[in-house]
């Protein structure tokens, strides 16, 4: 259990953790879904934004926060690799080349209803993306402290 607890520390800010039957229970302190995790987790990361720079910024950023990083310049791969990655935080910007990521939460919730979803625009729609289903959303340009509080990193 100490081992699981090591591995998903990232968690620690925004979680509490209870243990039940061979399963952890996390509850989030931001938003009311229940995770039920096996003890082989792995905090994953996917970014979904067709700004390459900023792409590969985020992944430099985070890297030693998430066992993997990924990332993806259209939606529709994005969700694609979120279907087969099963990221556990996704970053998904709004403007993007083939849609919109507003549209996508709902999309994205259906496909995995556990997923830490922080949306990214440099227009404010804050109320959009929350009442939509996000767990959290920055304003861009990107500050590296929003980010961390926004994905749970101490």
């Amino acid at each position: 259990m100490g081992n699981l607890i090591h591995k998903c520390k990232r968690f620690a800010a925004a979680f509490k953790f209870y243990v039940h039957i061979n399963a952890l229970l996390l509850v989030s302190g931001t938003c009311n879904h229940i995770f039920i995790m096996s003890m082989d987790v792995q905090c994953t990361l996917l970014i979904i934004d067709d700004e390459k720079d900023i792409c590969v910024l985020l992944e430099r950023l985070l890297e030693k926060s998430f066992a993997k990083v990924h990332s993806s310049h259209i939606l529709s791969e994005g969700i694609e690799k979120a279907v087969s990655l099963h990221p556990t935080h996704i970053l998904l910007d709004n403007n993007l080349p083939d849609g919109h990521g507003l549209q996508a939460i709902a999309v994205l919730r259906k496909l995995l209803p556990f997923v830490r979803i922080v949306m990214m625009s440099a227009v404010d729609i804050y109320r959009e993306a929350i009442d939509a289903g996000a767990d959290a959303f920055i304003v861009k340009p990107l500050n590296k402290q929003v980010v961390f509080r926004a994905l749970g990193i101490q």
